[in-house]
C-alpha cells in the first residue's frame, strides 16, 4: 500500500470516531424559565442513529483497508467511497436538524428558547472532515495507482 494513504486512512477513522461520539452528545436544548432540557441525536432513535451507522461502516472500512490492504487492494477505494457518502449524507442530517431545531423556536414566548446543541455543531464538523478525508484518500489513491 500506498504509505501516503495510511494518515488519510486513520484521518477517516478518527474523523468516523469524532461522528460516533457526536451522535450521543446533545443535539437541542429547551429551557423554559427554570427548566432545561437537552436531546441526544440517539434519544428515541432519532437522526443521530442514523450518523452513528454511518460512522460505523466508515471508521470499520477505513481500518480494515490500514491492515488489510495487502491482501484486498480495493479496500483504500472503498474506504475512499464510504467515508464521502456516509460524510455527505451525514452532513446532510446535521444541516437539516439545525434548520428545523432553528425554525422550531417559539416565537412570543419570553421564558422559552430552543437552541442547537453542542453535538449536532460537532456532528456537522465531523462529517464534512469525513468527506473531505474520503475525497482526499481518493485523488491520492488515483494518483499514486
Amino acid at each position: 500500500m500506498n504509505p501516503k494513504l495510511v494518515p488519510i486512512l486513520w484521518g477517516v477513522v478518527g474523523a468516523s470516531v469524532v461522528l460516533l461520539i457526536a451522535a450521543f452528545l446533545p443535539w437541542a436544548s429547551v429551557e423554559a424559565g427554570p427548566f432545561s432540557q437537552t436531546v441526544s441525536g440517539t434519544t428515541d432513535g432519532r437522526d443521530g442513529v442514523f450518523t452513528l451507522v454511518l460512522a460505523l461502516i466508515a471508521g470499520g472500512i477505513a481500518g480494515s483497508a490500514v491492515f488489510l490492504t495487502a491482501k484486498q487492494p480495493a479496500l483504500p477505494l472503498a474506504a475512499g467511497i464510504g467515508a464521502v457518502v456516509a460524510g455527505v449524507i451525514s452532513a446532510l442530517i446535521a444541516i437539516i436538524d439545525i434548520v428545523d431545531i432553528q425554525g422550531n423556536a417559539p416565537s412570543g414566548l419570553a421564558d422559552v428558547s430552543v437552541s442547537v446543541g453542542f453535538g449536532l455543531w460537532l456532528t456537522l464538523l465531523a462529517a464534512v472532515v469525513l468527506a473531505a478525508a474520503g475525497g482526499a484518500l481518493l485523488v491520492v489513491r488515483r494518483q499514486h495507482s
